[in-house]
């Protein structure tokens, strides 16, 4: 415990590194936090708990049980999707496209759209699974393994941005 503990000035801090195949997913590499206090008892006691905490912390990072929220999954779906790649390819989707045919057809545009994407020997089901992953990892859940009902979900709300974006 004491490794934690650090005597700055006056008062004390603590001070632990985050684990390295964290830090992407926490976004630092160091737990700094002032204890406010100068009596040495009082910092132990506070630096216990921010230990536990802290691996609370890591534990819950690390848990590959963990589900994502839907907010979460709309998110990563939002953030994906506004990318300028995916802008374009939706965009001349609608251009070449008359009013008409995107009223007739945007229902099933979300099932048509994978085959426009990659390569034309993947089917459709995968590259849309492979969209769902690649979106998760560009939201910044790298270390994240999804489940498959994470997938799902993703892949769900993917159909429904772009069903709602064409209408």
């Amino acid at each position: 415990m004491s490794t934690y503990l650090r005597r700055e000035a006056d008062s004390f801090v603590f001070r632990r590194r985050v684990p390295a195949p964290l830090q992407a997913r926490l976004g630092q590499s160091e737990i700094y936090r002032s204890l406010k206090t100068t009596v040495r008892r009082v910092a132990r006691q506070r630096a216990a708990s921010l230990y536990l905490a802290t691996e609370r912390l890591f534990e819950m990072l690390t848990d590959d049980t963990q589900i994502l929220s839907d907010a979460d999954v709309r998110a990563a779906v939002r953030y994906w999707l506004d990318r300028e790649e995916w802008q374009n390819m939706i965009g001349k989707y609608i251009r070449r496209n008359s009013p008409a045919n995107l009223t007739n057809y945007r229902g099933q545009f979300p099932e048509l759209l994978p085959d426009l994407i990659g390569d034309e020997r993947v089917p459709a089901w995968e590259k849309l699974r492979r969209e769902a992953v690649w979106a998760l990892e560009h939201a910044g859940f790298k270390g994240y393994r999804a489940s498959q009902e994470d997938q799902r979900r993703t892949e769900e709300e993917i159909r429904k941005q772009i069903r709602e974006h064409v209408n």
